[in-house]
């Protein structure tokens, strides 16, 4: 207990190896309680690193040993919903995408092949989403992730509804050309 206390002096007056140990001592019981939020190490192992961070831009303001203890968790917290609601936007995204592929292929091609071929495709299209211009991405995220119409979308930015209108489809057009060159159905449409 008197070492415990001695990390927390340590962490108060500043020290270096004060925020050494706070991380030696918090990070693996954070990590797990980041898995209770999300259940992907990979990500709660990077949430709980930036906590860190940003924990230590703020020594001079605890006040206590519980103090630094509700901040931990916390920031895990928030930032583990955080990274949660954006594994569900793309999982929603993915879920679009596939469900508009599969009700729009032709009869006679079957693209629900495989589990792979299906991440594979949903792993192409954010790849390709990225590479979109700035403008044509946020309009095709706002119309499939948010799932806002081209009117809502149009009030919202003071933009014309063709001008959206054609950046959606410019987007799904790139998108289906690209799928194309790399062995997808040529009539891969949008519904």
């Amino acid at each position: 207990m008197a070492e415990e206390l001695d990390v927390f002096g340590q962490f108060l007056r500043g020290e270096p190896q004060g925020i050494s140990l706070i991380v030696l001592t918090y990070r693996d019981p954070l990590i797990s309680y980041g898995l209770k939020w999300v259940p992907r190490l990979d990500i709660v192992q990077d949430v709980v690193t930036e906590a860190f961070l940003a924990f230590a831009e703020k020594i001079g303001t605890f006040e206590d040993e519980t103090h630094i203890k509700k901040s931990l968790h916390a920031t895990v917290k928030n930032k583990c919903l955080n990274a949660k609601r954006e594994l569900d936007r793309h999982a929603r995204l993915s879920e679009k995408v596939e469900n508009s592929a599969i009700n729009t292929a032709p009869h006679e091609i079957d693209i629900r092949i495989s589990d792979a071929h299906r991440r594979w495709i949903t792993k192409k299209i954010l790849i390709l989403l990225q590479e979109l211009p700035q403008q044509r991405r946020e309009d095709f995220h706002a119309h499939f992730v948010e799932e806002k119409s081209i009117k809502e979308i149009a009030e919202e930015r003071g933009r014309s509804i063709v001008t959206l209108r054609q950046n959606i489809n410019n987007a799904l057009k790139n998108i289906r050309l690209a799928l194309k060159s790399n062995g997808f159905p040529e009539n891969f449409k949008n519904s």
